[in-house]
């Protein structure tokens, strides 16, 4: 199962990293 991030948790790491890497590194937690 994905964690589930909240609103402004996602919207800081949008701000630090590239969504891509995000989405990227998102997708691997819920397939593990």
């Amino acid at each position: 199962s994905c964690p589930f991030f909240k609103p402004l948790i996602f919207w800081l790491l949008q701000i630090k990293i590239s969504n891509t890497i995000y989405k990227e590194a998102y997708i691997h937690n819920c397939s593990s």
